[in-house]
């Protein structure tokens, strides 16, 4: 029987027969068992199912040492009409803040000002802010003017975040964001 649990980060650990190690680890003391860390973020439903909601490796701290998942974000705005992509970013600063893409295409965009777009986006951040924890909700947004490239590194083929390109690209627009950004909720 493999056994698991949860870290106090939300961490999946494995335990088991047939689980080994990694190379270079200790083995455990005898009478103790190995427990190994998977580097996915779990959290335990209701029915005692496991649901992976992040990888260790993209979860960041705020400046209060608070612990978020940018995909708990993320998720929620995946199939918001309007919204093509979010990425959440706020490690070590004091607020989370969110760069969208809109999906210009969307018959919900046509005909809205720039002005009505943050509107319409403002909205959809408020009621977002009600379904997250007070760690994860956002403060400011800002609307994109290109998609996230794999060309220049920001995605990956499958389509997900690579994080530090991201960041790298957007330095700009994110720094506004922590300076004078659109506020969307109370800090």
């Amino acid at each position: 029987a493999i056994d698991v649990r949860l870290a106090e980060n939300g961490e999946l650990e494995i335990a088991g027969p047939y689980v080994g190690g990694y190379l270079g680890d200790p083995d455990p003391a005898p009478g103790e068992r190995r427990w190994l860390k998977t580097g996915d973020i779990f959290v335990r439903r209701p029915s005692g199912h496991y649901e992976i909601v992040d990888r260790v490796k993209d979860v960041y701290k705020n400046t209060r040492g608070q612990t978020v998942s940018p995909a708990a974000v993320e998720r929620r705005l995946a199939d918001v009409p309007g919204v093509r992509r979010a990425f959440l970013v706020g490690d070590g600063r004091d607020h989370n803040a969110l760069l969208i893409v809109p999906e210009t295409g969307d018959p919900v965009l046509n005909g809205l000002s720039a002005e009505g777009r943050q509107e319409y986006v403002a909205a959809i951040v408020a009621e977002v802010n009600r379904e997250v924890s007070p760690v994860e909700r956002v403060v400011a947004f800002t609307l994109l003017e290109r998609d996230f490239d794999p060309e220049k590194g920001e995605l990956t083929p499958k389509g997900t975040f690579r994080r530090k390109a991201v960041l790298a690209s957007f330095a700009e627009p994110i720094d506004g964001l922590f300076d004078a950004g659109t506020v969307v909720g109370p800090r």
